[in-house]
């Protein structure tokens, strides 16, 4: 009956809209991803900063069922590591590849990891906080269907309901009418990593999600992901190893650049640098057997004049130590 039939070959619903053929008639071939698949594959990548490399000679490769944990301290390359899965950085000159495999074959750009790989840190939360962006939680989620920073004026019924369904289904829907500024700081981050999700991301990378967070915040964060991982690759990178979410199937270190394995039996961090004792602060000396801790910061941040200064600050005075 009809001279030209158009096949489409898509992993992605999303992808499709009513008027992409107009009045052609179509046949959708629909292809469920392969959970063994390799999504992102990185062999021998190095990157360059400023004229200064941060990663170093990374190899890894992680499959769609493969949630991955990222360990390392602050300026280990954590979340340059994470910027070059999402293919938001670039690997150096000559340095090795970068491939991702939707479910079509392997892909050597960023521009399908773009749409289809979702990076969170905590620049966003704080943009909200410093620009007064005090909107609906609601509101908030929408605004994930689109990829915008903030919710557009226009909106239909049906972004309303898919917002409203994400909230629901990640346990939120309780603060749906609720704006960001009357929210906790844990229950905006779950706000946020609900937008995150609203447009189904195959997966999802967070950088330092439980930063600041206290033991209840934690836990419905913890319930919150393991929600999510039921269909999209969680990806959390922490400079504690206590922070990573029980979900992650493998945890990796970083240290000056370098990837490599965590042991698995390991459940602290064996570095100074992860106690809050770095080559930027200087060495503690320690008098007392059992020292009282005087000062604790646990990923603080400090804004001044409406502009971030220093970010997650984790350091501890304890009694009788000394810090040149």
């Amino acid at each position: 009956r009809f001279e030209t039939v158009a096949f489409i070959q898509t992993t992605d619903f999303a992808e499709l809209h009513a008027d992409t053929f107009g009045t052609q008639p179509f046949i959708i071939v629909f292809e469920v991803p392969n959970p063994n698949r390799t999504l992102i594959r990185l062999e021998n990548v190095s990157v360059d900063i400023d004229g200064a490399r941060i990663l170093r000679d990374i190899d890894l490769a992680i499959d769609r069922g493969d949630h991955t944990g990222i360990v390392g301290a602050n300026g280990s390359g954590k979340s340059t590591l994470l910027a070059l899965l999402a293919g938001l950085r670039w690997p150096a000159p000559g340095s090795g590849r970068r491939s991702y495999d939707f479910g079509a074959g392997p892909e050597f750009d960023a521009v399908s990891a773009r749409r289809r790989i979702a990076l969170l840190g905590h620049e966003l939360q704080d943009r909200y906080i410093a620009r007064g962006w005090n909107f609906r939680a609601l509101d908030i989620v929408r605004s994930g269907l689109t990829r915008s920073d903030i919710p557009r004026r226009q909106r239909t019924e049906q972004q309303d309901r898919l917002a409203r369904d994400q909230l629901d289904r990640l346990g939120l829907a309780a603060s749906a009418e609720r704006r960001f500024f009357e929210l906790s700081r844990g229950t905006q981050r779950r706000v946020l990593i609900a937008r995150s999700l609203a447009f189904a991301p195959d997966a999802l990378l967070l950088d330092e999600p439980a930063s600041g967070l206290d033991a209840e915040s934690r836990t419905a964060l913890e319930s919150m992901l393991q929600q999510a991982a039921a269909g999209t690759l969680i990806v959390v990178a922490s400079h504690r190893v206590d922070e990573l979410p029980a979900l992650v199937t493998r945890r990796l270190r970083i240290d000056r650049g370098r990837l490599k394995a965590l042991d698995s039996g390991e459940i602290g961090p064996p570095e100074a640098a992860e106690t809050g004792t770095s080559a930027q602060t200087g060495t503690r000396t320690e008098t007392g057997a059992h020292p009282d801790t005087l000062i604790s910061l646990e990923g603080v941040d400090v804004f001044l004049g409406g502009r971030r200064i220093l970010s997650d600050i984790d350091w501890t005075l304890n009694s009788g130590e000394n810090w040149p």
